[in-house]
């Protein structure tokens, strides 16, 4: 903005000059002259002076925003020059695994209703899901543990082929197919989150036996502060790994390890997934069948590190 100051300044003292111009012909020659004593002396001139001075101030403006603005199209140009010399240095990989046993199980309970109007579907769902409750709490479960995913109402409909009504005998090329409302069906479906994992069998049993229309997937995994807990104890175990590994190649190459620049890491812990089937037919010989098992295995959870040092 400075160069824009200097501009307009230099526009204002010309503007100045031309009003000036009548005076110091006046005084510059004899008061008795043609100039000073000719009525509207100076007026087609300091026009004319006047126009020179726009023409060249928007010369100058012109020239400043062509210096200022890029060429390609109006934002301006930034040329940044490191003064940081290029530093030797070494990238490295490191990594750390390990094995636990999961303290965490999850399952999904649904419960499912049809009736013949929305009300009566949601009412016996309702106390289906009650039911379920009662037997999950009789086995040890908590209300906590327990936790409403969804909750769903919606019409049941089947093909439905008729005759227009002003044509009840229609042939078969004036036929509508359409669908028809007959009746409502409401699901219910429940997570069950527990650390008592070597229960999980038990508690779907109880489940099913309460009115559960189905159950889904049985997943295995570790509580949030465990996972910390490992991924923390792992990371640092990475992290030596890594710089032991460039003090090595380091030493080999007849070099000084100095400090690391940069490091990331990479952290991979899966979840166990198990499978309990179970449709509304089974419930006839629940009785009679045997508790249902579902055990585990240990979790692996690996850790890995990217890094770069500087060498001297």
């Amino acid at each position: 903005m400075d160069e824009v100051n200097i501009y307009l300044n230099s526009f204002n003292a010309s503007i100045s000059a031309v009003g000036s111009m009548g005076d110091d012909c006046c005084r510059n020659i004899s008061p008795q002259s043609d100039c000073c004593q000719r009525p509207g002396f100076g007026f087609f001139e300091k026009k004319f002076v006047m126009i020179i001075a726009v023409i060249i101030l928007s010369i100058l403006l012109t020239t400043y925003s062509l210096s200022y603005f890029g060429a390609s199209g109006g934002s301006k140009q930034n040329i940044y020059v490191s003064a940081q010399p290029q530093k030797d240095q070494i990238s490295v990989t490191g990594s750390a695994k390990t094995s636990i046993p999961p303290n965490l199980a999850t399952a999904y309970l649904t419960i499912s209703s049809q009736k013949e109007t929305a009300k009566q579907a949601q009412e016996e769902a309702a106390e289906i899901s009650e039911q379920v409750r009662s037997s999950l709490k009789g086995k040890g479960v908590t209300e906590e543990e327990l936790e409403t995913v969804s909750f769903s109402t919606s019409p049941v409909t089947k093909p439905w082929k008729h005759c227009p009504e002003d044509t009840p005998n229609c042939g078969n090329d004036d036929v509508i197919w359409d669908y028809k409302i007959i009746g409502y069906k409401t699901t219910h479906t429940l997570k069950l989150e527990t650390d008592k994992t070597s229960k999980i069998g038990e508690y779907l049993d109880a489940a099913v036996a309460g009115g559960a229309t189905s159950v889904g997937s049985v997943s295995f995994g570790l509580k949030d502060f465990t996972q910390e807990e490992v991924k923390g104890q792992l990371l640092v175990e990475a992290v030596k790994k890594a710089k032991s590994q460039a003090e090595k190649i380091a030493t080999a190459a007849g070099s000084k390890l100095l400090k690391p620049i940069q490091i990331s890491e990479s952290y991979y812990s899966p979840y166990q997934q198990s499978y309990y089937g179970y449709d509304g037919m089974a419930k006839a010989v629940m009785a009679e069948s045997a508790p249902t098992q579902i055990s585990s295995s240990p979790i692996d959870i690996s850790v890995s590190v990217s890094a770069s040092f500087e060498i001297g």
